[in-house]
């Protein structure tokens, strides 16, 4: 979502004449618009598994090592936390993994969006039924945020399900040099859009 003369609104961009104007939610806001790739993150866990069932048991999801630093626009802290450092509109694009590797009945996984530890938006609900069964969710957001604003991600299994998954990563066998990368599991990617006024 963004926010426009302080009105939250989804965003709407399109190129509306040959002038280069462009509209967010109706309102002609740039000539020239450029957007930054400001953060890469992926987590190298195996398994970012919940230490059990219900809301006790949820983990705050790791991207990795730290990125960036506080002098850059957003960074990341090797627990997963985003911090932002620059007000701006961010597209925040999360991927994760949902897996499971035993036990029986059906694993109800679910995730959400802290804004500064308070839940942003729903809950994501993933059911698992078998053992060995992966499913893959992204969540891409264009949001603007505040500086000193603090993003995490948590990951829970509901009290209704079995005590089993989490997010798992996969590594492609080798296969004679023509090799796959890695699937992690979880994976953030941050842009910002910056513009020039007209």
């Amino acid at each position: 979502m963004a926010v426009v003369n302080g009105e939250p609104g989804f965003t709407q961009l399109k190129k509306v004449n040959i002038l280069d104007q462009f509209l967010l939610n109706g309102q002609t806001v740039a000539e020239s618009i450029d957007i930054d790739r400001v953060l890469d993150g992926e987590s190298v866990a195996t398994e970012q598994d919940p230490t059990g069932i219900g809301v006790a048991g949820a983990i705050q999801i790791e991207f990795g090592p730290a990125v960036n630093t506080s002098e850059d626009p957003v960074n990341l802290l090797a627990d997963g936390t985003v911090q932002v450092n620059q007000t701006g509109l961010y597209r925040i694009k999360v991927a994760t993994q949902f897996g499971r590797d035993a036990a029986a009945g059906t694993a109800r996984l679910l995730f959400r969006v802290l804004i500064n530890g308070v839940q942003a938006g729903r809950s994501i609900n993933y059911n698992l039924i078998n053992a060995n069964t992966t499913g893959y969710f992204e969540n891409d957001t264009w949001i603007t945020l505040p500086q000193g604003t603090a993003l995490t991600f948590e990951v829970m299994r509901d009290s209704s399900g079995a005590n089993n998954g989490g997010l798992f990563s996969f590594t492609p066998t080798p296969d004679g040099g023509n090799e796959w990368n890695f699937s992690p599991s979880a994976a953030i990617r941050i842009e910002r859009w910056n513009q020039t006024p007209s």
